[in-house]
C-alpha cells in the first residue's frame, strides 16, 4: 500500500513540475516493486532468467568488453526495442527467447513470451536507476 501512495505522490509530483517520460520510456519505479532485496514476483522471475538464460546467464556475455553492457542497453531501447532483440536477436547475439522460455521460474510462472520479456527488461531497469540493489533478490511474500 506504501508503494502505491509513493507512486501517486511521485506521479504528482512529476506532472507539477512539468516533468514527463517519451513516449516508451517507463520509470524503473513503476516496474517494479521492492522492499530491501525483495522484490515481486515478475521483478524476481526476471532476475532469474539474467541469471539463468544459456544455462550460464545473460552476464556471461554482457559483463564482457565490447558486448554491449545490458544495464546501459536498457536505459536507450523501449521494451518493444529490447524484445525484438531477444526474439530476432542481432550482431552476434542468438535469438535468446527459447532460452528464456526454458528458465525454471518462467515456466513454473506459466509465462507467455511477452511476459518473460517483461519480466527480464523490469528486473534490468530497476537494477539500472538503482530501485533495486545488485544482489540477490528474494520474493515479496
Amino acid at each position: 500500500m506504501a508503494i502505491l501512495k509513493l507512486k501517486e505522490i511521485m506521479a504528482c509530483t512529476a506532472l507539477a513540475f512539468g516533468l514527463s517520460l517519451s513516449a516508451g520510456q517507463v520509470a524503473a519505479a513503476d516496474l517494479c516493486q521492492a522492499d530491501g532485496n525483495k522484490v515481486d514476483m515478475k521483478t524476481w522471475v526476471g532476475m532469474k532468467i539474467y541469471d539463468r538464460a544459456f544455462g550460464r546467464g545473460c552476464a556471461t556475455c554482457h559483463d564482457v568488453s565490447p558486448n554491449p553492457n545490458l544495464f546501459e542497453s536498457v536505459q536507450k531501447l523501449s521494451q518493444d526495442e529490447f524484445g525484438n532483440v531477444l526474439i530476432n536477436g542481432r550482431n552476434a547475439m542468438p535469438k535468446a527467447v527459447d532460452s528464456i522460455m526454458a528458465v525454471g521460474p518462467v515456466k513454473k510462472a506459466g509465462y507467455s513470451e511477452d511476459e518473460a520479456i517483461e519480466a527480464v527488461y523490469n528486473y534490468l531497469k530497476c537494477r539500472a536507476d538503482g530501485t533495486i540493489p545488485a544482489t540477490k533478490l528474494k520474493k515479496m511474500k
